[in-house]
């Protein structure tokens, strides 16, 4: 039974992950905002865990790049082999549930792509950690979309006009 990993990917990806990856917190595995994710999302989640980079301060993990974690498009559909839009999908609804937040858009050029901060890791507050008030507050508020977007609007219905092309009689 494949996962749709190729095996030189695979083990790359070993070769990413210190100490045999992430292990999720019991409060963090059963909570509800987890068991509402599709598994592209829980796919998603976990390799922007293991994307994260800690260092060691008096026996406890303090990560340094949380704000800055990124995982291209390109290669979530390299590891799963599906298609952008469920890239799409995934990234959206751990927004929607409190897991991740967007502090920078990509997009602007090959090797630009967004980066995340993660609400997941031991050392974010609990205050601060969204996932846990998830089903009396979302974040759908929080998904990214594009601003002035121009597609489709030279093809919008007017207000009161048809936009339907006149029939030709004979008569003309």
């Amino acid at each position: 039974m494949t996962t749709g990993l190729y095996y030189q990917e695979l083990n790359r990806l070993r070769k990413k992950i210190p100490r045999h990856g992430f292990y999720y917190h019991v409060d963090m595995r059963m909570s509800c905002a987890y068991q509402t994710l599709t598994l592209s999302s829980r796919n998603l989640l976990y390799l922007m865990l293991i994307g994260c980079k800690y260092d060691w301060v008096s026996k406890e993990k303090h990560y340094r790049n949380n704000g800055k974690i990124g995982l291209p498009e390109s290669q979530f559909k390299k590891y799963y082999n599906c298609s952008s839009q469920t890239y799409y999908n995934a990234r959206d609804q751990l927004i929607t549930v409190g897991f991740i937040e967007q502090t920078r858009q990509g997009g602007y050029g090959p090797g630009d792509y967004a980066t995340y901060k993660l609400f997941c890791l031991p050392d974010v507050s609990l205050r601060h950690q969204r996932w846990r008030f998830y089903p009396e507050k979302n974040w759908k508020i929080k998904i990214p979309k594009r601003k002035n977007s121009s597609i489709g609007k030279a093809t919008r219905f007017k207000k009161g006009v048809a936009n339907r092309k006149l029939k030709t009689t004979l008569s003309e």
